[in-house]
């Protein structure tokens, strides 16, 4: 449900927009990147 109606939201908005969104994905997937790679292996 809500992947969908993210997808709704984001038809809404206009590309200037997007790209904050993109940015903020992108920060997301860094912070989880980073976040696995901190875990300590032992």
């Amino acid at each position: 449900m809500l992947r969908e109606d993210l997808k709704k939201e984001l038809d809404k908005l206009n590309d200037e927009q997007l790209k904050k969104i993109a940015d903020f994905v992108a920060y997301l997937e860094f912070q989880s990147r980073q976040a696995a790679s901190s875990v300590p292996f032992w």
